[in-house]
């Protein structure tokens, strides 16, 4: 196991802001069901410009009512830019990604209205 990986099965992040369910994808997410987290600095400055650095979010993603995945940003550095942040997507099966700035996380999180950053939970 990766260090991200133990992080997230001791579940830390289950303390943040986080939905209340999982619910189906929203467009334009290719991850299927999932339920939403964010820390305290992500959730704060919720109102507009760059995320502050050590903003999270982490995504648990779902196949029918079984956690099979995660994928997980964090901005690493300060201004605009998806290689400002770290992306990890996986399970314990397989690894997408797992760097700042990866690709396929951030070709498609550049459509986000905000940094990158698609959902802030409420």
């Amino acid at each position: 196991r990766t260090t991200i990986q133990n992080w997230l099965a001791a579940g830390y992040y289950q303390a943040w802001h986080c939905e209340a369910a999982s619910h189906v994808g929203r467009a334009p997410s290719p991850h299927g069901e999932n339920r939403i987290c964010n820390n305290d600095a992500l959730h704060a400055a919720a109102s507009g410009g760059t995320f502050p650095v050590g903003s999270a979010a982490v995504k648990e993603i779902f196949n029918s009512d079984e956690l099979t995945a995660y994928a997980v940003s964090r901005k690493m550095t300060e201004g605009a830019g998806g290689d400002r942040w770290y992306w990890y997507e996986g399970g314990p099966e397989k690894i997408y990604a797992n760097s700042e700035g990866a690709g396929n996380c951030t070709k498609c999180h550049l459509q986000a209205a905000h940094d990158f950053v698609f959902t802030v939970v409420p």
